[in-house]
């Protein structure tokens, strides 16, 4: 594969950076400083269930706050498949209304993949309905009321048969990326009509799996995913575009390429830009000891590397899930980590670090036996300093639940910004 991209200038090639365990630019590999502040502890938990015939499918799959409030999206399953769900919640996790899609007498499978609130106070949902002919993304704006559906949009014909991020910027532009050839990013106005569609100029054999996407305050969009180089080693990629969803930087991350074996497991889940426009990327990263582990690297806007470290659980095993920053200089990181308790098993892992990537504290809710802790697959802060968790949680039998945790993060050192 050429080190330059069609279409992007060669002082914005990809830059392949080669981040080995021993050699990585930023990896702790020394016993943390501790700072002086209480770890975040775990202040209330809640399992909510729709409709518990079949309950096993039953999962969050976003978690967002505006105003307030509290959006998890997911789905949950019924005696006809599986249905999106979108669910409001106040602070104290209390339910105050749910939608879900398509309609319960139909047969279906479908699900919320993100959720973002827009300045009227529209939600707009990302999602995919599944069929034996094939799979078909959308995008839904619900009323404020939750009661009726403002528009539909279907993403096949922009080439996201799998949306998976949704953003809105200020001026209410809506931005979605999804797992598609080409790392496609789309762009529509705040009525949902298609305006245009970013690539990252590859050839349409390298798969992309793009779950990352977020804006900086000057309008620049970031996308954080997966290439397949065609040799069947997968790698870590984060792009820059700008607001005309020109591709203007890229990176490209190996793992430990010794094993290009183990380099199928090397991706980027999810992505956060700060008040200073430095970007933050959280995945998953192979190693030659067969192992898969947390990964966390910090860039600058340009996307010049500028630190990393990786996690792992007591069997070497870590899974990066999520990432968000505050106004207070904290980087919070969620993910799951491997355990002995059983064998097999993961615990969900919560970690503060402060924007320098210095370790500050963590937390680990352990899942066995069920019930009692959820797997957290999405994050996201509110502002009064607390952290919500949301996935899904195992009960008795074979049966699974969303699952929400509000974690409490307050009384965390203000870091000294560069």
């Amino acid at each position: 594969m050429s080190p330059i991209s069609r279409g992007v200038p060669v002082a914005n090639a990809i830059r392949t950076i080669v981040l080995l365990c021993a050699v990585s630019v930023f990896i702790l590999t020394s016993p943390p400083t501790v700072w002086a502040a209480k770890p975040p502890e775990l202040v209330q938990v809640k399992a909510v269930s729709q409709d518990g015939e079949y309950s096993m499918l039953d999962a969050a799959r976003g978690v967002s706050c505006k105003g307030g409030k509290i959006f998890v999206v997911g789905h949950v399953s019924d005696h006809l498949g599986y249905r999106a769900y979108l669910g409001r919640f106040d602070r104290q996790l209390r339910c105050e209304s749910t939608w879900t899609y398509p309609d319960r007498f139909e047969m279906h499978e479908c699900e919320f993949m993100d959720a973002a609130v827009n300045s009227a106070g529209d939600i707009l949902l990302v999602g995919v309905n599944y069929s034996n002919s094939g799979s078909a993304g959308f995008i839904q704006k619900i009323a404020k009321n939750m009661k009726e559906v403002k528009k539909t949009v279907n993403t096949d014909a922009e080439g996201s048969v799998y949306p998976t991020a949704i953003s809105i910027d200020r001026k209410g532009f809506v931005y979605v990326v999804g797992q598609s050839d080409g790392a496609r990013l789309l762009k529509y106005d705040r009525n949902l009509n298609f305006l245009k569609s970013g690539t990252r100029n590859g050839s349409t054999s390298i798969a992309q799996d793009t779950h990352g996407l977020a804006l900086d305050s000057t309008g620049n969009v970031f996308v954080a995913g997966t290439i397949n180089d065609g040799t069947g080693r997968r790698d870590i990629w984060v792009g820059k575009f700008d607001k005309d969803l020109q591709l203007v930087s890229e990176v490209l991350i190996p793992g430990d390429n010794d094993y290009p074996g183990y380099n199928n497991v090397d991706q980027a889940r999810k992505i956060a830009v700060d008040a200073k426009g430095r970007v933050y990327v959280v995945g998953t990263m192979g190693f030659g000891d067969s192992w898969d582990r947390v990964w966390v690297g910090k860039f600058d806007n340009s996307l010049n590397p500028l630190g990393s470290f990786t996690k792992t659980g007591i069997t070497g095993r870590g899974l990066g899930l999520a990432i968000a920053t505050d106004n207070r200089g904290h980087l919070f990181v969620c993910g799951e980590l491997g355990t002995t308790s059983p064998a097999g098993e993961w615990d969900t892992w919560l970690g503060v670090y402060d924007t320098h990537l210095n370790f500050i504290a963590e937390t680990i809710y352990s899942n066995y036996p069920p019930p009692q802790s959820g797997f957290a697959q999405a994050m996201a802060l509110l502002p009064n300093g607390y952290v919500m968790l949301a996935g899904s949680i195992d009960g008795a039998g074979t049966s699974q639940d969303i699952w929400l945790a509000k974690v409490k993060a307050l009384r965390l050192p203000r870091v000294k910004k560069p």
